[in-house]
């Protein structure tokens, strides 16, 4: 393929564009619903219980069609997988977008999970399949550019969908993704080798072991934040017996009689399974702020839909700007301790500068800690694909099976994040409304002082029941802000203690003498 790519038909451009495009579309559409959430739930008149159950299946879905990606390029080809991806993206979107119920909802998401979330995984194989080796680290570029723009662009869609439309707008415009993946794989993807792979019932076993498995701990994850606290033994068992579907998929992927879905003898490479462990924890911090930081500013700090997704999607535009500073650093600078270092301690200043927020403050206060954020994200998921996977950077099989492994732990990274920072919030909120209803009851001074505001406000001849219920929702809404800056202090610890953790980790290998050379970017 680097012949073809040497030839004047096919221009740098094309296949760049396309390795750009795969990811863009997956973030986008992923950061897209994540913050139109709470209106596509009003839209359907869906409970957040029922709303979870898609996200446990969009989830499952995806993490099938990931396992499935490099079995399907073998027997089929990359040009007609991409083309049969862009098919499923478009239908899916199409669902959304004229969805009267949360049944077709859930089915377009089904298929836009099929079509959209292989693209990752089949991005960074094509760097090596398209590009030659001194063009590779060019072809990084602009995959790591698809993901910056597509992490800013799900916001930025959803703000202006609110404004000029509802959430089906969103829907409506997503698809000129995948149309453009579609021409893009035309032009860029040389035409299918010969039949390689057969799908066996080895195989169908193998996946309706993983659908089971990880379909079972996703709903376990997503349910423990609306029922946790009250069935908590119950939820773990159900949790942990999910775990023996995955383990048993494990032992069939490790037999070495038969080729698998997946090769995960490669993932224990010690860099390779490093990366993963910081893979997981930035998705896990990605799972957890794609509630909160949404949460913060519409519930709490109280901004419109239409505003918070614009100062979101400025905030993530930092992110792109962390990988035109990488983009020309790496080059020069390989090693990855320092990128490691900035990405967490970005994390730390985004996290203590949203714990130290007032009630009062503006919106335009969390864009420093926004734009911290994404580039935090962006620098921490970059830099860890380049350093972690050089091992099998030469073998597009093998670098196949370590993506797909990584993108598949991604989607239990985010549910996991998601339901932590759900119960955090509920826990610390809970405690916080308790206190604020018993320093009510002892009617202190500063209860005093608001209550006198309040009639002042109101006026004296209002009801009882009026006042009680503006009393209410006024400790509510406290106690959710406490609880809120609660969960940000957290993950601000959470941030200090990685970074101790990866500064030792490096002394020590400094000291045992085993730091391996800078080695060359992608």
């Amino acid at each position: 393929m680097d012949q073809a790519l040497r030839t004047p038909q096919v221009h740098v451009a094309w296949p760049g564009l396309l390795v750009a495009a795969l990811p863009f579309a997956d973030f986008a559409q992923a950061g897209y619903t994540a913050f139109a959430a709470n209106s596509i739930m009003g839209g359907l008149a869906a409970s957040p219980e029922e709303f979870s159950s898609v996200t446990v299946v969009y989830a499952v879905v995806a993490i099938c069609a990931i396992a499935l990606q490099r079995a399907a390029v073998e027997r089929f080809g990359t040009r007609r997988v991409l083309w049969a991806a862009s098919l499923l993206w478009l239908a899916g979107a199409a669902a959304c977008a004229t969805s009267g119920s949360l049944a077709q909802f859930a089915a377009g998401r089904m298929a836009m999970a099929a079509g959209s979330a292989p693209g990752l995984t089949a991005a960074r194989v094509l760097v090596l399949e398209l590009f030659a080796p001194r063009q590779r680290f060019v072809a990084i570029r602009f995959l790591a550019s698809g993901v910056a723009w597509g992490v800013a662009a799900g916001p930025l869609l959803g703000g202006w969908a609110s404004n000029v439309g509802d959430w089906r707008t969103g829907f409506a415009v997503l698809p000129i993704a995948p149309l453009a993946i579609a021409l893009l794989a035309e032009r860029a993807v040389p035409a299918a080798k010969a039949i390689q792979r057969s799908f066996g019932a080895r195989d169908a076993l193998s996946l309706a072991l993983l659908a089971l498995g990880s379909g079972a701990l996703l709903w376990g994850l997503l349910q423990a934040g609306f029922d946790f606290f009250d069935h908590p033994h119950w939820l773990l068992a159900a949790t942990g017996l999910a775990l023996l579907p995955l383990a048993a998929f494990t032992l069939l992927q490790t037999d070495t009689g038969q080729a698998p879905l997946l090769r995960l003898r490669v993932l224990v490479h010690p860099r390779i399974a490093g990366g993963l462990g910081i893979f997981g924890v930035a998705y896990l911090v990605l799972g957890a702020s794609n509630l909160m930081l949404p949460l913060l500013l519409q519930r709490v700090l109280l901004v419109p839909q239409e505003t918070a997704g614009l100062w979101l999607g400025i905030g993530s535009l930092a992110g792109v700007a962390a990988w035109i500073a990488l983009a020309r650093l790496l080059p020069r600078r390989p090693a990855p301790l320092p990128y490691y270092l900035a990405g967490l301690l970005a994390l730390l200043g985004s996290a203590c500068w949203l714990a130290s927020l007032a009630e009062s403050s503006p919106p335009a206060a969390m864009l420093p800690a926004l734009a911290l954020y994404g580039a935090c994200i962006i620098i921490l998921l970059s830099v860890t694909a380049m350093r972690s996977f050089q091992p099998v950077a030469d073998d597009a099989a093998a670098l196949a099976h370590a993506n797909q492994a990584k993108n598949m732990l991604g989607q239990f990274g985010l549910a996991a994040g998601a339901t932590g920072a759900t119960l955090l919030l509920q826990q610390r909120s809970t405690l916080h409304f308790t206190r604020l209803a018993e320093a009510l009851q002892s009617r202190n001074g500063a209860w005093d002082t608001a209550l006198a505001a309040m009639r002042t406000t109101l006026g004296n001849d209002v009801p009882a029941q009026v006042m009680a219920a503006q009393v209410g929702q006024w400790v509510a809404h406290e106690a959710l802000f406490m609880g809120s800056l609660d969960c940000f202090r957290l993950l601000a610890a959470l941030a200090a203690t990685a970074i101790v953790v990866v500064s030792t980790c490096a002394a020590m290998a400094r000291w045992r003498g085993r730091e391996p050379p800078g080695t060359r970017v992608g």
